[in-house]
């Protein structure tokens, strides 16, 4: 389904973002501290992110705008992580001022500015394709809907057609039925005046047979 293929793409950028907005958070945290507890979010982004682009690879690759897009973002992100890798070995390496010279020459904030960006613009294509979806089927049921009135209306000119039929025949049968009867009383009418022209006519034959 288009539509829930479009809300999973949006969360998972969402997530992405999230994640690699930790890691920045994470490495500026430890190199101004010293704390290695400041490096948990970053190892676990480190981790997790891989992971999260390799499954946003995989939904986009039938959208080339998202693709394109997406694979830019993959390269300021894995850009990124390289940059926030090589500060944190500084750091726990005790050369933390190389480690913050390299933070402040900007590159990295760069990178990440960039991926903002285009976290942004992916997530407004996500969401442009979740309504475009939402209106494509909302447009598939009306025309469903119009289907079953159109079938229903159908239906209710067969079933009064039928029913149309159905009474001209009774009623026809019914107008037959009354002629039918009226012959019939008017045949039992003429065979009853045969009768009696016929017993006058024997009548009359027996009494010139009598004189």
């Amino acid at each position: 389904d288009a539509a829930l293929t479009a809300r999973q793409v949006r969360a998972d950028i969402a997530d992405l973002k999230s994640l690699v907005q930790d890691a920045e958070s994470s490495q500026r945290g430890f190199l101004l501290t010293g704390n290695d507890s400041y490096l948990e979010p970053f190892e676990l982004a480190r981790q997790e992110i891989p992971a999260k682009l390799d499954s946003l690879r995989l939904y986009v690759t039938q959208e080339p705008a998202l693709a394109e897009g997406m694979a830019v973002l993959s390269a300021r992100i894995n850009a990124k992580l390289e940059e926030s890798s090589n500060t944190v070995a500084l750091g726990r390496a005790g050369r933390t001022q190389e480690a913050l010279a390299i933070v402040d020459g900007g590159a990295g904030q760069k990178l990440m500015d960039e991926a903002r960006d285009l976290f942004d613009t992916l997530i407004d294509g996500a969401d442009r394709r979740f309504a475009s979806s939402i209106a494509a089927q909302q447009d598939s049921a009306n025309a469903l809907n119009w289907v079953a009135l159109a079938a229903t209306g159908v239906i209710l000119a067969v079933v009064g057609s039928a029913a149309w039929i159905v009474l001209n025949y009774t009623r026809d049968l019914a107008n037959a039925r009354v002629e039918i009867e009226t012959l019939n009383t008017g045949l039992e009418e003429k065979v009853r005046e045969r009768t009696v022209e016929l017993g006058r006519a024997n009548d009359e034959i027996q009494r010139f047979a009598y004189i």
